[in-house]
């Protein structure tokens, strides 16, 4: 449980290329069909004025 929190402390690096917006985030009633939101690495977060908020993590990966 503490090495999860230490990991939302730090920030999550951005990728090098450009982060093109995507739609119909199926997870749970968060967005509507057509509003936009950006996957970087393990976090899917959405633009709010000048600010990025987190609204969804994966928390495990498939190993296969």
């Amino acid at each position: 449980m503490l090495n999860f929190k230490l990991e939302l402390l730090t920030l999550p690096k951005l990728p090098a290329s450009k982060v093109e917006p995507l739609t119909s985030y199926s997870k749970g009633r968060v967005l509507g069909p057509d509003e936009k939101y950006y996957q970087i690495g393990d976090y899917a977060v959405i633009r709010e004025g000048k600010q990025m908020k987190i609204i969804g993590i994966r928390f495990f990966s498939r190993l296969f």
